[in-house]
């Protein structure tokens, strides 16, 4: 899939950022690998569209405990590996992203919710942060960018810090 920026994802193996030419190759992967080997982490991988879930367990590796197809699915294998993070899509069947992430919040609070879709705006960003999202990160974010906010997110830090109590226009 190739964006107007100039950003090529490829999901289906591994994630290949066009701004960043050394990622597609042997010295890029090797790259990623290790920048991956530096997580000591347990994340579920929680989307309804397999080809995203291969390529973020392509992306992040061991690092990966379980995966869901579904909200519901996310929630319980939240309650069962007890993971430090997990990434959530928002439209999913069964039950949503929004909804999984407010139940994941009230009963596994030490988890940590990187919200990842499609779909990006001003009130949806909103709506995230205040069901108990960490971060937000659209689909068509470079792998790198995938991996700094993960990293930030199990080190417990974030690296921009979302202002949950503004305006909606303060979270872009």
């Amino acid at each position: 899939m190739k964006y107007s920026d100039g950003r090529i994802v490829l999901w289906a193996a591994i994630c290949v950022d066009a701004s960043d030419p050394s990622s597609a190759t042997t010295d890029g992967l090797v790259q990623k690998r290790m920048e991956r080997a530096a997580l000591h982490a347990r994340i579920v991988v929680a989307d309804d569209f397999a080809p995203i879930r291969v390529g973020l367990k392509a992306l992040l590796g061991d690092t990966v405990c379980g995966e869901a197809a579904n909200g519901q699915e996310a929630v319980d294998k939240v309650l069962e590996l007890h993971p430090d993070l997990i990434v959530l899509d928002l439209s999913m069947p069964v039950k949503d992203g929004l909804e999984a992430a407010k139940e994941i919040r009230a009963l596994a609070p030490q988890t940590k919710i990187l919200i990842f879709t499609l779909y990006d705006s001003v009130s949806l960003r909103a709506e995230a942060f205040q069901a108990g999202a960490d971060e937000f990160l659209c689909k068509n974010s470079p792998s790198g960018k995938v991996l700094e906010t993960v990293n930030a997110l199990v080190q417990r830090c974030s690296i921009h810090a979302p202002i949950r109590h503004g305006s909606p226009e303060t979270l872009l």
